[in-house]
C-alpha cells in the first residue's frame, strides 16, 4: 500500500469531538478514493486509535471493497491523527 494517501481534512475542526464507540472516517486515495470507517476504541489531544471496520468506494459508500491490498487494513488497529477525520457518526446514546 505503498501507493496510497490519507487525504487531510481542511475543516476538520468542525467536526465534533470523536469518543470511543464512534465511527470516524477517513478519506484513502491511490488511482481511487477509498472511504475507511474506524471504530474509535480511544482518543487523546492530537490522535485517534480505532479498529478498521470497513473499507469502501469514496463516492459510493454501499459499494464494499472485497479484494485487493487496501482490504488487508480491515480488522487493524491503526492511530491517526485529527486533521485526517472527514466524518464521524456518533455512537447513538442508547448505546454509550
Amino acid at each position: 500500500m505503498t501507493d496510497h494517501t490519507w487525504e487531510p481534512n481542511p475543516d476538520w475542526q468542525r467536526l465534533d469531538s470523536p469518543a470511543e464507540g464512534d465511527i470516524v472516517q477517513f478519506k484513502l486515495t491511490s488511482t481511487l478514493s477509498y472511504r475507511v470507517n474506524v471504530i474509535v476504541a480511544s482518543v487523546d489531544e492530537d490522535n485517534i486509535t480505532g479498529i478498521v471496520e470497513i473499507v469502501s468506494d469514496w463516492y459510493n459508500p454501499t459499494y464494499q471493497i472485497t479484494g485487493g491490498d487496501i482490504l488487508s487494513l480491515v480488522g487493524k488497529k491503526l492511530t491517526f491523527k485529527k486533521h485526517l477525520m472527514q466524518n464521524i457518526i456518533k455512537k447513538p446514546t442508547h448505546l454509550k
